[in-house]
């Protein structure tokens, strides 16, 4: 049986990237991966899903909903230099009726408590500018 660090991951020790996965868009739907990625000296453990926020301009403009895909989470570690992923699907603008805008930044909370700094990544995303874009994402998985 493997041993977890006692250390859960904090905002501040990991790095995000988004990264796109046509493999799951279908439907209406695109599909991406945020791979997080320890950039600190120290292993530490993560469980379950973290928040997901898509932001443009400064401005919250949806965030992951409680559809959430994927399987059960489980719990992993992350040594230096080593990543885990969120896999995730957003509704296409054009399934509504709503005047599209850009999400630039997608932010991930993964502190327990969720009053971390988050962990930025750069993106280029279209969204409602309304806060209606559907927005699913999976537990915390490792990078395949």
């Amino acid at each position: 049986m493997p041993v977890w660090p006692d250390d859960r991951c904090q905002d501040e020790q990991l790095a995000a990237e988004l990264v796109a996965r046509p493999e799951l868009s279908g439907a209406g739907r695109e599909g991406l991966a945020i791979v997080l990625t320890n950039v600190s000296e120290q292993s530490c453990s993560y469980y379950g899903w973290p928040g997901v926020l898509l932001l443009g301009a400064g401005a919250l403009l949806t965030s992951r909903d409680d559809k959430m895909i994927g399987g059960d989470a489980a719990p992993g570690a992350l040594a230096p230099g080593e990543s885990a992923q969120v896999e995730a699907l957003l509704t296409a603008v054009g399934a509504y009726s709503c005047a599209p805008t850009t999400a630039t930044t997608v932010r991930v909370l993964v502190s327990s408590d969720g009053a971390g700094p988050g962990i930025d990544a750069p993106a280029d995303l279209q969204v409602c500018g309304d806060a209606r874009s559907d927005f699913s994402a999976g537990p915390l998985i490792p990078v395949s």
